[in-house]
């Protein structure tokens, strides 16, 4: 069986036993896919910030990366914008903070694992974990309302897992998020770009950004978040 949930707001205490998915498409999960693509071997998601400067503080050589309700953390936080981190030298430890992202990854814990996904990598998730059973895809939403972006990637992971599983058990809502994806599963750019996260980071000037994250099926790499860190899944 596959459900979904639409903000992180709706993480059920009774996660145990599920295998989960994190999606904030624009742009915690995308950048966090990116960074370990490039190099990055471990990402700390904090809650606060902090908990974040402690963190950076105990880990030397790391980088802080974050955002506050879509604006930087001034003055230590490097923006979460993909295309302009790794075009600077990555470190091998990062530590981030986003309003949404962040925190669905920190309240999935406790299930069975928690995989972090996104437009990028999807596919590589399905193809590693198709014998799985029992999937919650949580989408980090934002303040708690559904942020479309999010269940859009949802639904594009569903695309993929029923190509290999066509007679799965979808609840109401994962039905609805497929039916997202469905309805515009050519046209993810402008999915994004007319999304109210896709809209203000337009406003902000970063075009780029929402082109590179709505190329789908390009990366191989899938994060997994254990114990207070993100690492590489090797299979």
């Amino acid at each position: 069986m596959i459900d979904v949930v639409f903000s992180q707001d709706e993480i059920p205490e009774n996660i145990q036993g599920q295998n989960v998915v994190v999606f904030d498409i624009l742009l915690a999960t995308s950048t966090i896919v990116t960074l370990m693509e490039k190099g990055v071997q471990a990402i700390y998601p904090a809650e606060s910030e902090k908990e974040a400067l402690e963190r950076h503080h105990a880990l030397a050589g790391s980088q802080l990366i974050g955002e506050k309700d879509g604006r930087p953390i001034e003055p230590y936080f490097a923006p979460p914008l993909p295309t302009a981190l790794i075009q600077s030298h990555l470190p091998t430890q990062v530590v981030m903070l986003t309003t949404n992202g962040t925190l669905a990854i920190r309240k999935s814990e406790g299930a069975k694992r928690v995989l972090i996904g996104s437009l990028l990598n999807n596919r590589a998730i399905v193809e590693a974990f198709f014998q799985e059973e029992n999937w919650t895809l949580v989408c980090a939403g934002s303040h708690g309302a559904l942020a479309i972006e999010d269940v859009y990637g949802a639904g594009q992971w569903m695309a993929e897992w029923l190509k290999q599983h066509p007679h799965t058990r979808l609840t109401e809502r994962a039905e609805v998020a497929y039916a997202t994806y469905d309805q515009k599963a050519t046209k993810a750019k402008s999915r994004l770009r007319q999304s109210k996260t896709g809209r203000m980071l337009m406003k902000q000037g970063y075009e780029n950004e929402l082109a590179y994250v709505a190329q789908q099926h390009t990366m191989r790499v899938i994060p997994y978040y254990e114990r207070g860190m993100i690492q590489h899944y090797i299979h």
